[in-house]
């Protein structure tokens, strides 16, 4: 498949000097895209392209625990872990790479002056896992996630005239929705969408490459032998955009084509996913009997999936 490559990083620097947002749809489980970001952030002057990253990953009650992290003021590692704990979802947020960004971070802030220094905000909403009514409480907050991210960029982004970049699961950063009746089930109006709706072409939209589809994965394993390294494909007029979403993402079967949901795409090689709980989160005895009483107060459907989850990874329920 021939298609107009571009290196990864000067694509990425290129589009967030065009437009006040880029949107870049993560893989969950998998570490390779964070640590490529931690190395583009530290090439000199691509810091210096945004001052916001607005994020999935976290719980905003603990907002200014991460705010003081990233000030580098002291912050304990059970303190900052709870951010990415505390989420809705939070064995989603596992993966040793979200903290590994959030220390990258931390040490780019310490050598820039405190109006220069790049904010992570956290866009799902404050939530309190010792609400009295927490199956409720949780249901209300899952059903208004897309409207709190959504509020979010508007308050810290856009109101201010800040430039970001948002890392949100890729599901969330699609430019379309979708109004097919057999896909109630998905989010039909997802926040890309929204603020595709909203910013036009102020918005650029990276799908990252994870796709199923051996044709599509043979053919980009195929040039990617020739040592082209991390690399990012502008998606218009390629036949890479035609492809239907639902064929390679059978997750979601769209019949809309990738390139009326995304602007680029991202090709950073294999993206091993694997779920496996850090050795200090199964170490913590009192997160372990935590995360078992949230499974068992959840919602009937929710609860017993996440305990499941919990099984598979070898967390006792004592």
């Amino acid at each position: 498949m021939m298609l107009p490559w571009q290196p990864a990083g000067e694509a990425l620097a290129a589009r967030l000097a065009q437009h006040q947002i880029v949107a870049l749809g993560e893989v969950h489980w998998t570490g390779q895209p964070y640590d490529w970001l931690c190395d583009w952030l530290a090439t000199p002057g691509h810091a210096d392209l945004l001052d916001t990253l607005v994020v999935e990953f976290g719980n905003g009650r603990h907002q200014a625990v991460l705010d003081a992290y990233l000030a580098g003021e002291a912050v304990s590692e059970a303190a900052l872990r709870a951010v990415l704990q505390d989420a809705l979802f939070g064995l989603t947020w596992s993966h040793p790479a979200y903290l590994r960004l959030l220390a990258c971070l931390r040490q780019l802030n310490q050598a820039r002056p405190a109006r220069r220094r790049i904010r992570v905000c956290l866009a799902e909403a404050p939530f309190d896992w010792q609400a009295p009514d927490l199956a409720q409480a949780w249901q209300r907050a899952l059903a208004r996630r897309e409207d709190d991210y959504y509020h979010c960029v508007q308050r810290q982004v856009l109101a201010p005239g800040r430039r970001a970049l948002l890392l949100f699961g890729a599901f969330h950063l699609r430019r379309r929705g979708e109004t097919s009746p057999q896909l109630a089930q998905h989010i039909l109006d997802p926040l890309g969408a929204r603020l595709a709706r909203q910013l036009g072409e102020q918005i650029y939209f990276i799908w990252p490459h994870f796709t199923a589809d051996p044709a599509l994965n043979h053919a980009l394993t195929e040039s990617q032998a020739q040592g082209q390294g991390p690399r990012l494909c502008h998606l218009a007029g390629t036949s890479l955009a035609q492809q239907i979403f639902g064929l390679l993402h059978p997750r979601l079967p769209s019949d809309q084509r990738l390139g009326e949901l995304t602007d680029g795409y991202l090709d950073l090689g294999d993206l091993p996913r694997r779920q496996q709980l850090p050795t200090d989160w199964l170490a913590d005895g009192t997160w372990c009997r935590e995360i078992w009483r949230r499974a068992r107060a959840l919602p009937t459907d929710a609860g017993q999936a996440l305990q499941q989850q919990l099984q598979r990874l070898g967390i006792q329920d004592n």
